[in-house]
């Protein structure tokens, strides 16, 4: 079972016994690097949408969550090759926005298609 800790500092939360695979998707940090549940469990603050490139026809699916404040500016997150899917990016982000209060977007640059465990030989 695992623990979600909520009464760390941001960046210091960790989730204790928390196992680093969830069903083909593997995280390469330990749950102790970020303030976010493990994969699976955490509960997503933003949502998923997409932008059509007019140039190429292609969609480009990203997540985004709004800050609270009334900031004129924004953060964008770049996800490892493990793909935005995980529960640590949109923890991250989720954190970000809440932190600066400002717009958080994080764009699903390998389409849907991110590295897997055999890609590593694990």
């Amino acid at each position: 079972a695992s623990e979600w800790r909520a009464d760390r500092p941001a960046g210091r939360a960790r989730s204790e016994g928390a196992s680093s695979r969830r069903s083909g998707t593997m995280s390469c940090c330990p749950p102790t690097r970020c303030a976010v549940a493990p994969p699976g469990e955490y509960q997503a603050q933003g949502a998923f949408a997409s932008i059509k490139n007019e140039a190429t026809g292609k969609d480009l699916r990203y997540y985004a969550v709004d800050g609270k404040k009334n900031v004129k500016a924004a953060v964008v997150v770049i996800a490892d090759v493990l793909g935005v899917d995980t529960g640590r990016h949109l923890g991250v982000c989720d954190s970000l926005a809440e932190a600066l209060g400002c717009k958080v977007v994080c764009p699903d640059l390998f389409h849907g298609q991110p590295a897997t465990g055999d890609m590593f030989g694990t």
